[in-house]
């Protein structure tokens, strides 16, 4: 059981970090925009995979920076737990100890009621909790069949590398899948017809590769059931999803030739056949396609997407890329986070503040008993 309640520590602490992750991450994203990097988007993308990968890197970071600290610094702490207790052994917090103590012991409680109470409350969450992530991989699972189902229905077309390109009839938008050791590349058959607009299409999805993206969204959603709950996964992989493209678009336009206006005008065309014909193909996790064209409750997030790419289209040629900028605020946002996972990680209980507490605690419960 001992070991049930360390994991279930470790996955609280990641899930609050990643949302301490969010919040740095939005600071650090305002910065960089009044620094006139808001059009940096392959720079913001990187320092953005940087900072999820030390959240997942965290208990790693955690030991190596209290190593770092009880070397160069013995007795200091940053953990937020032991900080209080000092606060209050110097007369910072008017309650009494015993009270003091309750707050301090609200996370063990909650982990072992969540964990071994048979309250109706902790019962249903755990009931919850345990179906929510089921679902999810339920649900995860389906769609990666689906997506095997789909791919095995496509004409294989040409093969460069570790990566196949298929046709399909059953498409309007291109996109890009990965299986464990294999790339494709899914682009509809009618494209053939339009050679201009092919050769965006797989320039766009040869650079997704490239870029990592396709390994990327598989990674989030294989973490998904983990993480279903929390507000700030789905910040956190929309944001991903936004800056993937219009990192993309900006790579080609940059760097490979292409003319912002004829790239625009085959986003608007793609996308114009996609809302003309509403063709289902099952093949939607885990995949990064050119866009995403909707109707209905979601129609107006995606229209705001396509008006985002394209306006940063044909702005971001004025705006700055230079990354070192972004170089720079890595090793600062790593250490915040490094520095915030130690501070939310379970103290040790028999350090000698926590003695003194206890020690105060026994008194007030002597004096309480006395004067009765």
């Amino acid at each position: 059981m001992e070991q049930i309640k360390i994991v279930l520590g470790a996955y609280i602490d990641a899930n609050i970090l990643l949302m301490l992750a969010l919040f740095l991450w939005l600071g650090t994203r305002f910065i960089l925009n009044r620094a006139g990097l808001r059009h940096a988007y392959t720079a913001h993308l990187r320092l953005l995979n940087l900072v999820f990968a030390a959240v997942i890197l965290s208990p790693f970071l955690t030991l190596i920076l209290s190593a770092a600290i009880s070397r160069l610094m013995p007795g200091t702490s940053f953990n937020l737990a032991d900080i209080a207790v000092a606060y209050y052994l110097n007369g910072n917090f008017a309650m009494k100890a015993s009270e003091f103590e309750i707050i301090l012991g609200l996370r063990a409680r909650f982990t072992e009621n969540l964990l071994l109470s048979s309250a109706p409350l902790w019962a249903g969450l755990r009931v919850l909790l345990l179906a929510g992530a089921g679902l999810s991989a339920w649900r995860l699972g389906c769609h990666i069949r689906k997506l095997r189902h789909f791919l095995h229905g496509c004409y294989k077309w040409r093969r460069s590398g570790r990566v196949d390109l298929m046709l399909s009839d059953d498409i309007t938008i291109p996109f890009s899948a990965r299986g464990l050791r294999r790339f494709y590349i899914v682009i509809p058959s009618a494209m053939l017809t339009r050679p201009e607009e092919l050769r965006l299409v797989l320039a766009h999805e040869f650079q997704h590769l490239r870029g990592g993206d396709v390994t990327w969204e598989l990674g989030l959603e294989l973490l998904r059931p983990l993480v279903f709950w929390n507000p700030g996964f789905a910040l956190w992989k929309r944001q991903i999803e936004t800056l993937r493209e219009l990192s993309c678009d900006q790579e080609l336009t940059r760097h490979r030739g292409f003319e912002p206006r004829a790239y625009a005008t085959c986003l608007l065309d793609v996308c114009e056949r996609s809302l003309h014909t509403r063709r289902r193909t099952g093949a939607s996790l885990p995949t990064v396609a050119l866009l995403t064209a909707e109707i209905g409750p979601k129609g107006s997030r995606s229209g705001k997407a396509l008006a985002e790419r394209i306006t940063a289209l044909i702005e971001a040629g004025s705006g700055k890329s230079n990354s070192f900028m972004h170089h720079l605020l890595i090793l600062p946002l790593v250490l915040v986070l490094a520095l915030g996972a130690l501070a939310i990680h379970k103290p040790g209980d028999w350090s000698h503040d926590r003695l003194m507490l206890s020690s105060i605690i026994n008194l007030e419960r002597l004096e309480a008993r006395n004067s009765n």
